[in-house]
């Protein structure tokens, strides 16, 4: 067996795979003697709302290749894109222009997404942790 030179602690795939089916959409792995590829589908239809004429939409996200295919996307279906890479640039890209939708990565390297969901302007108050209780 091969051993990964991309260190991380082995939970990718499965909260891929449980973050794609909660909204709807699949996931597959196809493993070759090449290599291993994955695809996913989510429904998209609906996730994101019709834009207004010129709405505005912050992307904060510190994966440049998504960050971008997401602004590519968004601009794409009428939107306004504008991307922030980290929390300290998501809250002066909001006080310098209010968007009209964020759409914010929570694990942000530093500053997290839910400090900068603090920080902002008309923020929202945390969310409880969802909570599971056993059936008795």
């Amino acid at each position: 067996m091969r051993e990964s030179r991309i260190p991380g602690s082995g939970l990718g795939l499965y909260v891929c795979r449980r973050l794609v089916e909660a909204h709807g959409g699949w996931i597959r792995l196809d493993t070759t003697r090449r290599g291993t590829s994955i695809s996913f589908r989510l429904p998209v239809r609906g996730m994101i709302p019709d834009p207004r004429p010129g709405a505005r939409i912050l992307i904060v996200e510190d994966e440049p290749e998504f960050a971008d295919l997401l602004a590519l996307w968004v601009g794409q279906h009428g939107w306004r894109p504008r991307v922030a890479r980290d929390g300290a640039a998501a809250i002066v890209s909001f006080e310098a222009e209010e968007p009209d939708l964020v759409l914010l990565d929570l694990s942000l390297p530093r500053l997290s997404g839910w400090h900068v969901i603090e920080r902002i302007p008309g923020r929202q108050p945390r969310p409880d942790p969802p909570r599971h209780r056993a059936r008795q």
